[in-house]
């Protein structure tokens, strides 16, 4: 995600913190996106992404295509996100980054944090 805000929905306390506080942690990543594929708009149904295992054409599931699919190419997804024109369960409000092998991501630090 590129706003903490949604990676905190993510996240689960972990006891141990100060009286009263929960204690959340997130991981500050170096992802190695390459060439991204932009999808833009809203999915078909609301888990239609959710089976994806390699970075593959994913027009039959989109309303819309933002760009032609390339079949050699694209390492990534790169969804922009919509704020209001979101349709409940087939968008996303905030951007967020798709990949999909774990050597994309370089775990640089843990960041914990208590909410106020």
């Amino acid at each position: 995600a590129d706003l903490s805000q949604k990676s905190h929905r993510y996240v689960r306390s972990e006891p141990g913190g100060p009286p009263g506080k929960d204690v959340y942690s997130l991981l500050r990543c170096r992802v190695l996106l390459g060439r991204p594929y932009l999808i833009e708009g809203n999915l078909l149904a609301p888990n239609a992404l959710h089976d994806f295992l390699l970075c593959d054409d994913p027009t039959d599931a989109l309303e819309t295509v933002a760009e032609d699919w390339v079949t050699t190419g694209h390492d990534a997804f790169y969804v922009r996100g919509l704020q209001r024109s979101a349709k409940s369960e087939r968008g996303v409000y905030n951007s967020e980054y798709i990949v999909f092998h774990a050597w994309q991501a370089l775990p640089l630090y843990r960041v914990d944090y208590t909410l106020e």
